[in-house]
């Protein structure tokens, strides 16, 4: 009978310790909660921002990230287009100018998002455009839409205004249309006219087997690669 009373005694204060321990806990995690709530919420505030940033991003179409999400609310087709031109491009506080040997009636912009790995950190999804002769425009559309699905990395995809040339090249900016007339002699004449595409100047395509140049081969361009002493980030069409 003793016995039985002292095991029954012995599990009573396990059992109390127990509780007592669940209880200390519940204490301790609701302290916790009640300090990490500030931090919590502000994380919250800072997502919640960054979502709708990210949608208006491509609403506005401003250079900038955007995530998976905003481009479902936004629409994926409304991602790749070609958009008129407007004035804001040859503002007279831009860098960039309307070259005398082009005619702003035959170019226009090709917009499209562009992939960009972060190693470790997974990828970010760029908004990008460019400036380019309209008989080129939709080759442009697919060849960079094209990319972008095959997660080949474009970092920036640029209109290259407000920049010069050796700033396009150190950003690895891949652009179009190109004259500064502060620097004329930076771009030929196909670069005034919008025809030709410098791809990735910071790591250009190695060979011919790389995607960029089978894709830009495919729709008529030819690859500085294939010449002795070409730019092979360099993509020219001809007409």
């Amino acid at each position: 009978m003793k016995k039985t009373a002292k095991m029954a005694l012995v599990a009573a204060l396990i059992l109390g310790g127990t509780t007592m321990l669940t209880s200390c806990e519940r204490d301790v995690k609701a302290a916790v909660d009640g300090l990490m709530k500030p931090v919590n919420d502000q994380l919250k505030r800072w997502d919640e921002q960054t979502k709708a940033e990210h949608l208006a991003n491509l609403q506005n179409w401003v250079h900038s990230e955007t995530d998976e999400e905003a481009i479902k609310k936004f629409g994926y087709e409304k991602c790749f287009s070609v958009v008129p031109l407007t004035d804001q491009y040859w503002n007279d506080y831009k860098t960039v100018a309307l070259s005398p040997n082009a005619d702003k009636a035959k170019l226009c912009e090709v917009r499209s998002l562009t992939y960009v790995s972060r190693g470790r950190d997974g990828y970010a999804i760029r908004i990008g455009s460019l400036i380019c002769d309209k008989r080129i425009a939709n080759d442009l559309l697919a060849i960079f839409r094209s990319l972008y699905e095959q997660k080949y990395e474009v970092p920036d995809l640029s209109p290259c205004y407000e920049f010069s040339w050796q700033q396009l090249i150190n950003n690895n900016s891949s652009f179009c249309y190109f004259y500064d007339e502060h620097e004329p002699e930076a771009a030929d004449l196909l670069q005034q006219q919008g025809l030709v595409v410098v791809l990735n100047p910071a790591f250009a395509p190695a060979d011919g087997h790389d995607k960029a140049v089978q894709l830009f081969r495919q729709h008529g361009f030819t690859w500085g690669g294939d010449t002795p002493n070409g730019q092979r980030y360099r993509f020219e069409r001809r007409f």
